[in-house]
């Protein structure tokens, strides 16, 4: 259980990483970024296969107010994961070229709106999920005040990334490609490819960040009602 459970954080990691990747497309070559999108999607299949357990469980046993919520994320993540697929088939010039749809202007929009909102929804995904991270983080054998402080360090680093990561969203205009209000975007050539993941990182922190807090307020407070 161990090695499936290393295997599915390897797995889940590298196909955030390569999203994070490609969401500078502009940045990179197209055959690069088409080759990059074959692998996420070869790891989201293989996530899926590591976690066809859960999708076996769907309709057993309760379904509690976060349990709703976390089946519709994840859910809404496996449809806009799909459509993103579907999409950059429309518009291969590489890995799927032999594949003639003649759908490159619809393929191109639909590609620009689903990849933002499959980022979102995953940067959502990871701040659900945080909490296995916490857990991990208090089993460390240190001394209380040295984990205080270390806890402290992590805040405001955290929070720091958060509001950095407004701006960028801000700057971006990233609603436009979440809201399908724009069909082509305009984006800065003068940033490096890992200056551009940063920035797209610190969007995935916020959103996280929101996520996780979220969660835990809304179990304290159904633990504050139940009392």
């Amino acid at each position: 259980m161990k090695i499936k459970q290393g295997i599915k954080i390897i797995v889940d990691t590298g196909m955030f990483a390569l999203l994070t990747l490609l969401m500078g497309e502009h940045l990179l070559p197209g055959k690069i970024h088409e080759w990059l999108g074959a692998s996420v999607f070869a790891l989201f299949v293989l996530h899926t296969v590591l976690n066809f357990k859960w999708y076996k469980n769907l309709f057993k046993g309760r379904y509690t107010a976060f349990r709703i919520a976390y089946t519709v994320i994840t859910l809404l993540l496996l449809v806009v994961m799909l459509l993103c697929i579907i999409s950059a088939v429309f518009i291969s010039t590489t890995v799927f070229a032999f594949i003639k749809l003649n759908q490159a202007y619809f393929g191109r929009t639909l590609h620009l709106t689903t990849t933002a909102w499959v980022y979102m929804l995953s940067a959502v995904h990871i701040g659900l999920h945080w909490q296995r991270f916490m857990i991990i983080g208090k089993k460390v054998k240190l001394t209380s005040n040295t984990k205080r402080a270390i806890k402290w360090v992590i805040c405001i680093c955290i929070f720091s990334l958060c509001f950095y990561g407004v701006s960028v969203w801000i700057n971006r205009a990233f609603y436009e490609e979440l809201l399908f209000l724009t069909e082509f975007k305009y984006f800065d050539y003068n940033k490096t490819v890992i200056e551009y993941s940063w920035e797209t990182i610190t969007m995935a922190i916020a959103v996280a960040t929101v996520t996780y807090y979220l969660r835990k307020i809304a179990l304290w407070s159904k633990r504050k009602n139940n009392k």
